[in-house]
């Protein structure tokens, strides 16, 4: 009789203990900046899905030409009461370090350049006269948070935003103890 009591009493005891999630690999995947992304990471029991997306709107929000309401594009209108974030800071600072190593053959300012052979966004209203004189990344500074720019210039960080980008997923997973990952 008493192993007829026994027997249940073991199963519900183990059915009742909680077991740790299994490590496994995830791969998330999504639409960013005009492409696609695709991140696996392994030996891993947290989805950081909304967290890499939260990751890529702010990037988006700082510096897409293509979103008439981001930080860029409202700077590339004229409009001088936008506050630079950390992204556009350290994007700016990025991409002067490269103009100086490639003797100014990167400059994300040509953007006047790019619109008039219809290749930027199509909410940009092209200027008249020389492009080529707002041409030229040391004519942008910061001061007190703020872009200082020629007038009627288009600085354009989509060359460099992609690669920024995967570094800032990167260092999110790697601050998250996710060590172990593929980014494509």
């Amino acid at each position: 009789m008493k192993r007829f009591f026994l027997v249940p009493f073991l199963l519900i005891i183990l059915c009742a203990c909680e077991s740790k999630p299994k490590a496994t690999s995830l791969t998330l995947t999504g639409n960013v900046f005009g492409t696609t992304y695709k991140i696996v990471y392994q030996n891993t029991t947290v989805n950081y899905q909304k967290s890499i997306d939260s990751l890529f709107y702010l990037v988006n929000k700082s510096i897409s030409t293509y979103l008439p309401s981001s930080d860029i594009s409202l700077i590339n209108k004229g409009d001088t009461s936008v506050v630079a974030d950390t992204i556009l800071l350290e994007l700016l600072k990025k991409s002067k370090e490269i103009h100086i190593k490639t003797d100014g053959y990167f400059d994300p300012s040509i953007g006047p350049l790019v619109n008039s052979l219809n290749f930027g966004p199509k909410n940009y209203d092209l200027p008249q006269g020389n492009l080529k004189a707002l041409v030229g990344l040391d004519k942008f500074n910061i001061i007190d948070n703020k872009l200082i720019r020629p007038f009627n210039s288009f600085i354009d960080f989509n060359a460099i935003a992609k690669g920024y980008s995967v570094d800032v997923i990167s260092h999110f997973l790697s601050n998250n103890n996710e060590h172990n990952t593929r980014n494509k």
